[in-house]
Parts: structure tokens; sequence; C-alpha cells
């Protein structure tokens, strides 16, 4: 039989396959959105005009990098939700608008402003994802 209609393989505790899909799906996931970033400001002016689209041929490549990148996040995700419980795996995918902005910020290209607020914001999210991952600890000797 083909595994169809099978009960998902989810315990409640991730695996570290489930680990390294949620990883690459940040990974790819961050790199779609700086991708697609940098390719529309490199464009003159941005319009959904092919004409313009096509007499820049490499922002215009480096955009649809950046689609192909969201498709293959989108694959890893659905791995990650095959084998890791989802509220472990969604926070985790949170991380990826912290590392956009860290990134964004740190390119010169991007021309991205470091603010307070939105640091803070982004310690926030790190911490938040940090909290969900920790494991409780076990109450040994209750009765």
């Amino acid at each position: 039989m083909s595994g169809v209609g099978k009960a998902p393989e989810v315990t409640g505790k991730p695996t570290l396959k489930g680990y390294l899909y949620v990883l690459s799906s940040i990974l790819l996931v961050t790199l779609a959105q700086l991708g697609m970033k940098w390719g529309v400001i490199q464009l003159p002016v941005w319009q959904a005009d092919l004409a313009v689209m096509l007499a820049h041929p490499l922002p215009l490549l480096v955009i649809l990098a950046g689609v192909g990148c969201y498709a293959l996040s989108l694959l890893c995700w659905l791995a990650t939700l095959h084998s890791t419980p989802l509220n472990i795996a969604y926070p985790l995918l949170s991380t990826s608008y912290a590392l956009v902005y860290l990134l964004a910020v740190s390119i010169p290209s991007f021309a991205e402003s470091l603010e307070p607020g939105k640091a803070v914001g982004v310690i926030f999210i790190l911490l938040g994802a940090v909290l969900v991952g920790i494991k409780p600890a076990s109450k040994q000797g209750a009765s």
C-alpha cells in the first residue's frame, strides 16, 4: 500500500529531520524575501509591466528565483508539518521575520535602518521561539 490514509507520524516531539525541514523552510523563505526585495529595488519603477521587467533581466531572474525559493520553502514546510508538532514548528517559522530584518539592515543596498523598537521586536520573536522550544521540567516523584 502507498501510505495513503495512514496515520501521521507526528508523535508530539520533533525529530531531527523535522528540525532540518523547518530550518530549510526558514532559510528558503528568508532568501525569497531578500531576493525579491533586491530584484524590485533594481527596477526603475515598480509596475506590473512585463516590458519594464524584461528590459531588466537580472532583477527579473532574481525575483523569479525568490518565487522559486518560496515554492521550495512550501515543500519543506509540508514535510515539517508531517514530522513535527505544529505548536513547535510554527513558532520556529516566525524566526524568519527576525532573520529577514537582521539581514536587511546588514546589507547596504537595502538601505534599511536599524531601529530600537524593531530590534526589541526581533528579540521578542527570537525569545518566543526559544521559550516554545524549551522542554518543561519533568515532575518526577510527584504523587
